[in-house]
């Protein structure tokens, strides 16, 4: 590489290190952002709220990528319009008092009478190939990946909309594939991150009531066991994962018979995520052809039990839990 070359390319990594921290210093956290209510540690949420000014800046090639968001929404937006789609730009933030949640919402598309919100996610090629529905986002073995639904979710729980609309755009190829959200299959989605949003809520209004620094860090929910989630943390240095977990850890010697089992466990993990999404696949099925009654289908019987979910963060509704049970020859 030329030095001016490696100048230029330094002169542009620089610059958005130096964007990335003047944004962390410049922004205060005093809600729980939509975007981040899937994330699977508790512990992240919480410093996110209260520790958000000590938040490690990403990598270069993170940071690189964060500021094609808006360039990507514009393209997205510009097809949706050429294909003769209404598109709008809601200046408004989401700001649900009750949960302290708030999101921006990217787009809104007016769709057979409704005005639905629309999430816009720009895709690998490898993640788009992946996406078919939303229950494909929940079987990713991409934490990330699996925390956007839960934001739309949200989205459409706030502005009690029953239906909401993914649009992903492939980065390499620049195609767009449409993913369809239908609230009703998720409402159990909904409520853990209203759960989560409420035990935030909690730790927050006790760490602001305390300014004893070990008291605040035993208010903390307890840290999660995935080295792959926590490698990539921005709290990674307050947190301590790797260090608190090895003070616990110790090495033993066991059967080799038995480090088979771990090797096939981890063999399996692939046919229940094979299977979740199979069961899923099932069930939407029965939903959407609205089986209320028991059936026959082959050598399988399907029962429609009739249940009822009390109110709790979510609304109360009755519902249908389906059981396939294999018939006995």
């Amino acid at each position: 590489m030329l030095p001016q070359e490696q100048q230029i390319e330094e002169a542009i990594n620089q610059a958005l290190i130096r964007e990335a921290e003047a944004f962390r210093d410049r922004v205060n956290i005093y809600s729980n952002w939509a975007s981040q209510m899937g994330h699977p540690c508790l512990r992240y949420l919480c410093y996110h709220r209260t520790h958000w000014k000590q938040k490690e800046i990403p990598g270069i090639n993170m940071l690189n990528l964060f500021g094609l968001g808006k360039p990507l929404e514009n393209v997205v937006e510009k097809r949706l319009q050429m294909a003769g789609y209404e598109i709008y730009e809601d200046p408004e933030s989401i700001n649900w008092k009750k949960f302290q949640i708030s999101g921006r919402i990217d787009r809104k598309m007016k769709y057979d009478g409704q005005i639905l919100p629309v999430e816009i996610k720009g895709l690998s090629p490898h993640s788009w190939n992946q996406i078919d529905d939303i229950d494909s986002f929940f079987l990713s073995d991409k934490y990330y990946m699996k925390m956007y639904p839960t934001q739309l979710i949200l989205y459409c729980f706030h502005l009690n909309k029953d239906q909401g609309i993914f649009a992903l755009l492939n980065k390499l190829t620049g195609q767009i594939k449409i993913c369809w959200l239908y609230v009703e299959q998720y409402l159990d989605v909904a409520e853990q991150a209203l759960q989560k949003a409420t035990k935030v809520n909690e730790y927050v209004k006790n760490f602001e009531n305390t300014n004893d620094k070990k008291k605040q860090e035993e208010l903390l929910p307890e840290r999660i066991n995935n080295f792959d989630i926590c490698k990539e943390c921005g709290f990674r240095h307050l947190c301590q994962p790797v260090t608190h977990h090895a003070k616990k850890a110790k090495q033993v010697d066991v059967p080799n018979e038995f480090i088979d089992l771990l090797e096939r466990r981890e063999q399996l993990k692939e046919s229940k995520a094979e299977y979740e999404k199979i069961d899923r696949q099932i069930k939407k099925f029965f939903k959407e052809n609205e089986f209320s009654e028991d059936v026959i289908i082959g050598k399988f019987i399907i029962q429609a039990l009739k249940r009822h979910r009390k109110e709790t963060l979510i609304p109360e509704s009755d519902y249908i839990q389906y059981k396939i049970t294999r018939i006995e020859e």
